[in-house]
């Protein structure tokens, strides 16, 4: 008596099917993984902005008499350096317009400016975010009284 035998396992069918759906999961893992970089290179530089804007506002705290008075005062300036008078008014601007190249990324599009009155003061620090998905010139101010 011959007994047949089933041959049990995958048939090329199942196993193509499986291969394919294992690899559109990776290419989602893989896509998952990129948009969270750029979205954790976003995240950083969002907090040197505010960091570097705080840097700058402690120094205006520091020299609150000419920052009342405007001498701080500056427009969007994009060049990591102003021309004036040297002291600590144009020290202080050049540091932090420097330290904003170095951190934010020395393009055209990294910029800062300061303005104050009287009784208080806003920094707005603006870049490039366009690496990580965001916009060409991302802008972020802070303000404090002084």
């Amino acid at each position: 008596m011959m007994f047949s035998k089933k041959i049990k396992g995958m048939s090329m069918v199942e196993l193509i099917a499986s291969t394919l759906i294992i690899a559109v999961g990776f290419v989602g893992l893989i896509d998952m993984q990129v948009n969270g970089l750029k979205a954790n290179h976003s995240s950083y530089k969002t907090m040197q902005a505010v960091v570097l804007g705080n840097f700058m506002l402690d120094s205006l705290r520091a020299n609150r008499d000419e920052a009342q008075a405007g001498s701080y005062n500056l427009s969007l300036e994009c060049d990591d350096s102003v021309s004036g008078p040297s002291g600590l008014v144009s020290n202080d601007q050049n540091t932090w317009l420097t330290a904003l190249k170095d951190q934010l990324g020395d393009n055209s599009n990294t910029c800062g400016a300061i303005s104050c009155s009287a009784t208080s003061c806003s920094v707005t620090v603006q870049w490039d975010d366009t690496r990580a998905g965001g916009l060409m010139n991302r802008e972020i101010t802070v303000a404090s009284r002084i």
